[in-house]
This record gives structure tokens, sequence and C-alpha cells, in this order.
């Protein structure tokens, strides 16, 4: 009678697909099953208690239901400086990006990702007409804690266009043209991974920032829902606080993102978001 093995199993991974390559040590084995640290209090605060989870057997993805946000917009200031942006519209819609599990179903990694583009045209009449590209890119992603899993989360990733190949000359009117991004606003607050920056943009773009939210090990079925709201982009260079800003009466067209009787940005749209049990 064969005797049950109840110590990790390695897993491997070809070289070159991302964390980690080669062979490392994990699994769902007798000894903890699939788990994962957690915090009881928010999924940005683990305290490193463990708890169990289900194997996905079968595989699983990130869903993400995007809806409401407008297509396009065209903004001035003071009839000099112009920009308009069209194709936001491809943020709506529902997005499924695959996440990696190991052979033994315990979730693992995520390289899968999704993008499109919103195009943007800067003038300055009698000076320059710019052409670029500001990419969405819907992203999950994994963390651990040693061989055990720490987060997953769905993230909305905006990448900055080289300002200096693509757009703008060093010096010239890097803050009066908005590009704008949409955020996640998660009904509940315990789901909202915040914000950041970060360089590695793919094909020879130069930074990205990103929105997030994210599931610990005891919420893995939870969907999560909320709003999403504008926001000035923050790389290459860092618009907000836009020079002048929004409050000026010399701005025109921005009521599409911006709500000037709040001075603050709308709601974009809507969202749900969940890790889906193939």
């Amino acid at each position: 009678m064969a005797t049950r093995w109840f110590g990790p199993r390695p897993i491997e991974q070809p070289i070159g697909t991302g964390w980690p390559d080669a062979i490392v040590r994990h699994g769902s084995c007798g000894c903890c099953g699939c788990g994962g640290f957690y915090s009881v209090d928010a999924v940005s605060d683990f305290d490193e208690l463990f708890t169990k989870y289900a194997a996905y057997r079968n595989g699983l993805r990130l869903k993400l239901t995007i809806s409401g946000v407008p297509d396009s917009f065209a903004v001035d200031f003071n009839t000099i400086w112009q920009t308009e942006a069209s194709g936001m519209s491809g943020y709506n819609g529902t997005w499924y990006v695959d996440i990696i599990r190991s052979q033994y179903g315990c979730i693992f990694n995520a390289l899968d990702s999704a993008y499109f583009d919103v195009e943007y045209e800067a003038r300055e009449d009698g000076f320059y007409t710019r052409n670029y590209t500001h990419r969405g890119v819907i992203q999950p992603f994994v963390a651990k804690t040693f061989s055990a899993l720490n987060y997953v989360s769905g993230n909305i990733r905006h990448f900055s266009p080289d300002y200096y190949d693509d757009a703008f000359l060093p010096g010239i009117a890097d803050n009066i043209h908005p590009m704008i991004g949409i955020a996640f606003e998660p009904s509940d607050s315990a789901y909202d991974l915040g914000f950041g920056i970060a360089e590695g943009a793919p094909d020879g773009q130069t930074f990205f920032s990103s929105s997030g939210v994210g599931w610990d090990s005891t919420r893995l079925n939870d969907v999560v829902s909320g709003d999403l709201r504008f926001y000035l982009s923050q790389s290459l260079v860092n618009q907000d606080t836009m020079i002048p800003d929004f409050t000026n009466a010399l701005w025109t067209g921005t009521s599409t993102f911006w709500d000037s009787g709040t001075s603050n940005f709308k709601t974009a749209g809507t969202f749900t978001a969940e890790i889906e049990r193939l």
C-alpha cells in the first residue's frame, strides 16, 4: 500500500515566463492544503494569519465588468491649447484575464493581460500638433508571502507615452494637455488597493500608473463592486494638479470628467470584479 507524501511538492515554470522561473516548492499537499496569509482588517494590511482556500482544480481568471465610461472629450485652455481624446469607451465591457494555477490547483501567478488604446491629439495654434496614445491595460496580479498566497488583485494600468519620442518636446506644455485615466472606488474599502506608479511599461513606453482591487485568501469568492472615478495622469509627468487647474474659468469642455460644482473629478462609470472559478 502506497503512503501519502505530506511534504511540499516542486512546481516547474519555464524560464522567462515570470517569477518564479525554474523550480520552486509550493503546492496543495498534506502539510498546508492551499493556504494563504490574510488580515482580518483589510486587504492591504496583512498580519500573517494563515487560512486555507479551496483548490482551483479547473482553473481561474479575473472577470472585470466596466460600464458607463464615455468615449471622448475635447477641452481647451483659453482657446489656444487644445486637447482631444477618443476611445475611452474601450474600458467598457467584460474583461477576462487568466490567472496561472499550479498542477495542484493552487493560485500561482498572473501573466495575462488585455489592453486598448485611447488616442490623443494636442495642439497649440500656430506652433504644434502632437498625436499620441495612452494605453489602458487590464491585468491581474498574485502576491505571495514566502510560498503562501498573500492576495490576488485586479488592476487597471495606464501606460504613459514617451513624451520625448511620441508626444512633446522637452519643455513644451507638458501640463496643459490633460491625459485622463480611471481608478477603482470599491463600495467596501477593504478591497481597495489604492494607487501607485511604477516603471517597466511595455512597448517602449516609460511609466505606468495603477489602480487596483484585491482579495485576500478569506475573500476569494467575493464579488467586488463600486464606482470608477476619473483622474489626471501621474505618469510620465505628474499632471495632478493641472497648471492652471480646472477651477480656472479659461478652461472649456472639461464637464466630461470634471464637476465644477464640487471642484472634483466625476464618477466615470461602475464596475464589478471577481475571481472566477472555472
